[in-house]
């Protein structure tokens, strides 16, 4: 199995293609989360963003977004869809503090998946029934852990991310990811939504 093989047709990979197409929060390294039940002031709060800081940016406007010392800032960018908030940071997420979104994941349902150039790679999620799973992406073994493991090892196996001998590119297994936790919580996302203009700010410090 390799990037160029055919991917699986059972999963609904073709709905999340569009996250590895340019311009997109993983064209560099990021972070999208998914949260049921929170609304985007408490997702600005819990980074510590100032809410008069919060603006309209399209993606590629938060890209080249200056600080007032004139330097490029990465930006927090949220969007709504459904029951759901989206949070994007389009920086290196394992540079990032996981308090926050630690902090908002409580009681509720929660999804993130990550691309690293410089790896680790990880999805993860948890869900107030107490569902939840962790599995690293791009590995040739099998990584997966957490209270619903057996659950989410039939799933994987489902989306093609089970079993990996070879795995696929890292993107591709971001997009399968992102397929198999949508089935399995029920959450879209457009690239409308996530290219188009969205409350977003200068990521603190």
């Amino acid at each position: 199995m390799t990037g160029t093989d055919e991917l699986p047709e059972a999963t609904n990979y073709d709905d999340w293609t569009w996250v590895i197409e340019h311009p997109s929060v993983f064209d560099d390294d990021g972070r999208m989360s998914f949260i049921r039940g929170v609304t985007p002031d408490e997702v600005f709060a819990a980074y510590g963003v100032p809410v008069e800081s919060v603006r309209e940016m399209t993606l590629l406007e938060s890209w080249g977004h200056e600080s007032s010392a004139g330097a490029e800032t990465a930006c927090l960018r949220v969007a709504v869809s459904g029951d759901w908030v989206i949070v994007m940071e389009p920086i290196r997420a394992g540079s990032l503090s996981t308090a926050p979104l630690d902090r908002l994941a409580v009681d509720h349902d929660f999804v993130t998946v990550n691309y690293d150039e410089m790896g680790p790679n990880h999805a993860s999620c948890q869900a107030r029934d107490g569902r939840g799973a962790g599995f690293l992406l791009g590995q040739s073994y099998h990584s997966l852990a957490g209270p619903s493991a057996e659950r989410f090892d039939g799933l994987m196996r489902e989306a093609g991310l089970l079993p990996v001998p070879t795995p696929y590119s890292i993107l591709e297994e971001v997009v399968l990811a992102l397929a198999m936790m949508a089935r399995e919580f029920g959450f879209t996302l457009s690239p409308e939504v996530v290219r188009g203009p969205l409350p977003t700010a200068p990521l603190p410090g």
